[in-house]
């Protein structure tokens, strides 16, 4: 390796990023002889709820009283040859704990910006580590060779706005990525909403065999922030379901390797342990990652989200169930065990239901006249903006984005158009660049959407808007597809919009008349979509809550099953449940999601078999 590598420190150095106390002049010293007490699972709500009063006054008091910044000897990440390999300026790892690089076959450099960290058996269970960067790259490599690396988590994207956060050490499809000595592949990948999860094979030269690393990469950790809790968790136990018991380190990075790594593997390492034992110490566990890499979970924000973060891990009750088994589950419904076995689900995710505030509604509350009932409102941060000006309009539609299992908000979930109001709908679809419109209804039943499914009206001019009707088609006697084209006066730009219409399906009822009328319903649309996959999925009912919901989380349920032969339907509906809290509001909504992927299962030509 070249050990005269410079760089300019602006390149090196992400302000924002860069750990730093919170206010060290008003950090309360660490005392290594006191001890932060167990805390029982069953009391993290209560102990929440004392902390977070007179805005997080007790949380931000005990994050102050950790151990902060550098404690302990960084002598040979401070070496002038092995500055210029640190990410950020006061980020280093401790001597006594650093992964030290094998040196020799043309490596003269032991140095990596990496540290072991250790699980509550003490056991070297994970690496933390800075994102490689690119004259760092082999380094990389040569960590994970070394110390037979099995599993990589990587929590930061490439880029998060102007900011390099991490070098891709991987190849896309189909490439090779020789990095002497090393050349490694990708083999294949999964994608979902949050994360991906890329199985890797390297080989190293003079070696025999090869290796596989499978990397899972969480792709929606905010800038500056932290994510859904309920996300996070899927990926964390979507990670822990598909590894295998190893005797290596798993790697955690993200770009400075303290801040989300830190939270990640509390929130692993004291999820495993609170499972067992039925209790949780924070604060003693962030104190021994941080006497192994220093300020390992990097704010507050970060610390008080690991405490609600394990708060949801301990009340939820999700489970992976392979297609055989859900067959066999729930293959009768009639059955009172299993009815009942439904209803205890559904009275649980009653009590896990999100209790927004009053500011959380606060646009939707704003706008009474737009909104076809006062009792489904968008939430706040998820809600679908309309960003066109056209005269005496103005940027609200209660709609809100939802996501799929394989992308992140993929639906927007709309309720239909209050009177005078279609042209809002249209400019949603604009907008956002919706190539794909779900009415669960037959729109001859929607007064202001009447004419979209009148064959003899081919043209409707609404506003600046011109929507032509290229051709409609009767799929079956329950599902009607009209190709339309939306026209924006004085352009040439023209918007396709397929429109699906499930004519069984009455307004006022929770579901359609036929068992299999919406299973049909996405596998034309899934048809579809694969070749046209750009833009979201805009999906209508009365209020945009009930009837949208069973659609999205059926239509999430047979993802789930098509991309790992098995499905969650507690947390599908949970997931809704932060979006939209009024979907699936019903025990008879939740069965039917089950009735109906049973019904796919018996249906689908590849598993027809079972």
């Amino acid at each position: 390796m070249n050990s005269s590598i410079s760089i300019d420190a602006d390149d090196r150095e992400d302000p924002e990023e860069e750990p730093q106390a919170e206010n060290p002049q008003e950090a309360v010293y660490y005392n290594d002889l006191s001890v932060a007490k167990d805390i029982n699972v069953s009391d993290l709500l209560k102990i929440i709820t004392q902390k977070g009063a007179k805005e997080n006054e007790g949380f931000l008091k005990e994050f102050k009283s950790l151990p902060y910044g550098e404690r302990f000897n960084c002598l040979t990440a401070k070496l002038e040859e092995n500055l210029p390999k640190n990410r950020f300026k006061t980020t280093f790892p401790y001597d006594h704990s650093r992964v030290v690089l094998e040196v020799g076959y043309g490596f003269t450099s032991d140095y990596i910006n990496a540290n072991y960290i250790e699980n509550m058996d003490g056991q070297h269970e994970y690496i933390a580590c800075q994102a490689p960067r690119e004259y760092t790259l082999v380094d990389h490599w040569r960590m994970i060779w070394q110390e037979h690396v099995e599993y990589i988590v990587m929590l930061t994207n490439l880029i998060e706005g102007p900011k390099v956060k991490s070098y891709q050490y991987w190849p896309e499809e189909d490439e090779e990525l020789d990095i002497k000595p090393f050349r490694v592949k990708l083999m294949d990948k999964k994608v979902y909403a949050y994360f991906v999860i890329r199985r890797i094979n390297v080989q190293r030269d003079g070696v025999n065999g090869s290796r596989t690393i499978v990397q899972f990469h969480y792709t929606k950790w905010p800038d500056h922030g932290t994510p859904n809790p309920i996300d996070l968790l899927t990926f964390l136990r979507h990670f822990r379901h598909q590894i295998q018991p190893s005797p290596h380190p798993i790697i955690v990075h993200c770009s400075a390797g303290v801040g989300r790594t830190g939270t990640f593997i509390a929130l692993d390492v004291l999820s495993r342990y609170g499972e067992i034992k039925r209790k949780v110490n924070i604060v003693e566990f962030v104190k021994a990652m941080r006497r192994n890499r220093m300020t390992m979970i990097q704010n507050s924000e970060q610390y008080i989200f690991l405490y609600h973060a394990l708060y949801e891990f301990f009340r939820r009750q999700g489970q992976f169930i392979g297609k055989d088994t859900f067959l066999k589950m729930y293959g009768e419904l009639d059955k009172p065990e299993t009815r009942k076995d439904l209803a205890n689900d559904f009275n649980a995710l009653t009590c896990l239901r999100p209790k927004y505030e009053v500011k959380d509604f606060k646009t939707g509350q704003a706008n009474p006249k737009l909104n076809r009932t006062q009792n489904v409102l968008p939430v706040e941060k998820y809600l679908a903006h309309l960003t066109s000006s056209v005269k005496g309009r103005g940027t609200y539609y209660n709609a809100v984005f939802v996501s799929s299992f394989t992308q992140a908000e993929e639906f927007i979930s709309a309720q239909y158009p209050v009177t005078g109001a279609a042209i809002d709908l249209v400019r949603l679809l604009v907008d956002h660049e919706s190539s794909f419109l779900v009415c669960l209804n037959s729109l001859t039943i929607i007064e202001e959407l009447k004419e979209w499914a009148e064959r003899e009206k081919k043209i409707i001019e609404l506003g600046p808007y011109k929507i032509a009707k290229v051709i409609q088609t009767t799929l079956n006697e329950t599902i009607r597809k009209t190709r339309t084209e939306i026209q924006i006066r004085n352009t040439k730009e023209k918007h396709v919009v397929q429109i699906f219409e499930c004519l069984d399906w009455s307004l006022n009822e929770p579901f359609p008349a036929e068992n299999s009328s919406l299973t049909d319903l996405i596998k034309h649309i899934s048809l579809d979509r694969k070749s046209c996959y750009d833009g979201h999925i805009t999906v209508l009912s009365k209020d945009g809550a009930s009837c949208c919901g069973v659609f999205i989380a059926v239509y999430n349920a047979i993802q789930q099953l098509q991309l790992d032969n098995e499905v969650d339907m507690f947390t599908i509906v949970q997931q809704l449940h932060c979006r939209r809290p009024e979907m699936i509001s019903t025990k008879e909504e939740y069965e039917f999601c089950f009735k109906s992927v049973c019904n796919y299962l018996c249906t689908d030509c590849t598993y027809a078999n079972t």
